[in-house]
């Protein structure tokens, strides 16, 4: 009696099988695991950042300088505010603001194309309401691969939507206010440059408060003007006293031509009469030998007086010698009118030249005196421009004034009555950590990719196969006992190629796997392994990811 072969339990089988194929089965987990990893570092990380606004039903202005509001209701604004939000101009105004650069080297269509994918990573969620009264809640997400950058972009497009849509009637008042308050404060800095202007001029011309009189040119009480006519008039009497010096002097120039130097004199000659002392020294004589008789020619006495008597007659001959008669003598003596003339003359060019030295010196300071008043006129003229500007920039600015006064009640009014409109519940802040992608959960999930691949191609190379497997399948399909089964029969060469095929396989798996987790590895660690060219291209292909 033939004994059949016990066949295995399906488990057994199926045990046997992945025992066989183990190897198929783990290259696709270990593919998965290495290809989680990857996608796990390359694929750009996420911050999913979020705020929340509160929208309140109230009455907005329907003008600026309304102070009886219109009622519209914001749930208007509620139904559009995704479409709102991102809004394409809205959202490009924002990032071009914060100058991102990976949006400015972009040409005008890769632009277009960047903001679409800016779009995607934005979610806007309304909470629904229990009442159709109250307050709505509105979450704005997105999802940025910069966390700060996010932050600052979702909290500004917010605000931005709130001050655009939400607040646009108050904005655009406040917008109002805001551009009077700086023509408020360039007209009063206008004002007060033509204030400092004015005052410069008058510091200028040193000009009086009572000489400031635009509407004059050559206003009476100046005191330049006054002493410009007076130095002139003085000017005017020099010139009539110098014509008389002239005409004087020419006068005697004419005289003196016809007057001679010299004029005959005559001189008169007085006799001399020595009668007189003549016969007084003869007396003497006659004396003097009338006492020489008293005494001899022996006595001194004698000689003595005859020596007297001696020179008293050489007296007398002397002054009969000397004795004329009266004559009269003409001869040429210089001309005394002639000289008083020519006195009189020079005293006149004396004069006529200190009259001319006065004259020049006083042309001189009229000449001064007319340029300062001339100047002090374009003085005044200037000054009467800048004091029209300075009244004109003065009106102006009251102007202003006035109506930012009128605008800030207005504000004032529309923010007592209804308060604001929205509230930020919850601000923009970005998270420590990325929300996307999750290494752990993409590990697992290749890793699960793999076992089913794994699994799925070897129980297909398995069970696909015509034929009969097994003595079991054999045993099953004809109901006949299995005696024996004979193993296929290889080569040593059949097995040598197949160790060689398998010895393949397997290294290329490893250094594929080996180089798809060093090159992550690299990146993201020691990103200087790599070469420059690579690390660009790896760049490029996340910013493409975003």
């Amino acid at each position: 009696m033939a004994i059949g072969i016990e066949t295995p339990g399906q488990f057994a089988e199926l045990v046997g099988i992945l025992k066989k194929r183990r190897w198929q089965i783990l290259l696709p987990i270990f593919f998965g695991v290495a290809l989680g990893a990857a996608v796990g570092v390359f694929v750009p990380k996420k911050y999913e950042i979020s705020t929340t606004v509160e929208l309140r039903e109230r009455s907005v202005a329907a003008e600026a300088n309304s102070r009886t509001p219109k009622t519209p209701s914001t749930s208007r604004e509620i139904t559009n505010a995704e479409n709102h939000i991102k809004h394409f101009k809205r959202i490009r105004e924002v990032i071009e603001d914060e100058g991102w650069p990976d949006y400015v080297l972009l040409n005008g269509v890769q632009k277009a194309e960047f903001i679409e994918r800016v779009k995607d990573n934005l979610t806007v969620n309304v909470m629904a309401k229990r009442k159709d009264e109250g307050s709505t809640f509105m979450d704005i997400t997105y999802l940025a691969s910069d966390p700060e950058r996010g932050e600052r972009f979702l909290s500004k497009l917010s605000h931005l939507w709130v001050e655009e849509v939400v607040d646009r009637e108050r904005t655009a008042l406040r917008e109002e206010a805001r551009g009077l308050q700086d023509q408020v404060v360039e007209a009063y800095k206008a004002f007060t440059a033509a204030s400092r202007e004015v005052l410069r001029l008058v510091n200028e011309g040193q000009l009086s408060p009572t000489e400031i009189d635009p509407g004059k040119e050559r206003p009476a009480n100046d005191p330049d003007f006054v002493r410009w006519n007076e130095q002139r008039d003085r000017l005017l009497a020099l010139r009539e006293q110098q014509a008389g010096y002239d005409a004087a002097i020419a006068k005697l120039q004419a005289t003196l031509l016809v007057t001679p130097e010299e004029i005959p004199m005559d001189l008169v000659e007085q006799g001399m009469d020595q009668s007189a002392k003549v016969m007084a020294t003869q007396a003497q004589i006659g004396l003097l030998r009338q006492k020489q008789a008293t005494v001899t020619p022996r006595n001194n006495d004698y000689q003595l007086l005859q020596d007297q008597i001696e020179d008293l007659e050489d007296l007398v001959a002397t002054l009969t010698a000397s004795q004329r008669a009266t004559s009269v003598v003409q001869e040429l003596v210089p001309n005394k009118a002639r000289a008083e003339m020519l006195a009189e003359l020079d005293r006149l060019s004396v004069d006529n030249a200190e009259v001319g030295g006065q004259i020049a010196s006083l042309a001189g300071a009229i000449a001064e005196s007319e340029a300062l008043t001339t100047a002090k006129s374009d003085l005044k003229e200037r000054l009467y421009l800048a004091i029209q500007q300075r009244d004109h920039l003065n009106e102006t600015h009251a102007l202003l004034a006035s109506a930012l006064q009128e605008k800030t009640l207005a504000l004032d009014a529309l923010a007592n009555a209804y308060g604001d409109p929205y509230e930020f519940v919850q601000d923009a802040v970005a998270p420590e950590k990325p929300s996307q992608p999750q290494p752990l959960l993409i590990i697992t999930i290749g890793l699960f990719a793999g076992l089913v691949i794994g699994l799925g191609s070897s129980l297909a190379a398995e069970f696909a196969r015509d034929g009969y497997r097994t003595a079991a399948d054999l045993a099953r399909s004809m109901n006949l006992p299995v005696l024996g089964v004979v193993d296929r029969i290889t080569t040593r060469g059949e097995r040598a190629a197949r160790l060689i095929r398998r010895s393949a396989v397997g290294l290329t798996s490893a250094l594929l796997i080996a180089a798809l987790l060093g090159l992550t590895y690299a990146y993201s660690q020691r990103p200087e392994l790599l070469p420059v060219e690579w690390l660009a291209c790896l760049d490029e292909w996340r910013a493409g990811l975003r």
